[in-house]
């Protein structure tokens, strides 16, 4: 995949994956944890809109979700322990290895599918998704 990736998007996987590798080697599994009671933030900056979102969505159970740019798979997680199948995308596979984890960690891996690829790349068909 890396030769269709553009300059700007092999320099984000690269940061990305050191961070991915780093996080992995030092993080114990009980570290990667969810509650599946109250949404994780990843980004604290990014809280009323995740939870405008999280309002909008209602019960996620059934649901097919497609996480952008999943990082180490924290809502994706989430929404799997909720009853969704989630998707994540993201164009650090370092970081789609760690949702894996994070997703096994949690007893979902079976509900969550992480991609490590540009969303620009990504070929899903039209309607596939019931929520982005």
């Amino acid at each position: 995949m890396t030769a269709l990736l553009t300059r700007r998007q092999k320099n984000e996987a690269g940061v990305y994956n050191r961070r991915a590798k780093e996080y992995d080697a030092h993080t114990a599994d009980e570290d990667l944890i969810i509650s599946p009671d109250a949404p994780p933030y990843p980004n604290r900056e990014h809280v009323e809109f995740l939870d405008h979102l999280f309002g909008a969505l209602g019960d996620p159970t059934g649901q097919r979700i497609l996480e952008v740019g999943c990082g180490s798979g924290n809502l994706s997680t989430y929404f799997a322990m909720r009853g969704a199948t989630a998707v994540g995308v993201d164009v650090s596979t370092g970081m789609c290895a760690l949702a894996g984890r994070r997703a096994a960690v949690n007893g979902v891996a079976d509900r969550t599918q992480f991609i490590g690829q540009p969303i620009e790349t990504l070929d899903e068909p039209d309607g596939s998704m019931d929520a982005v």
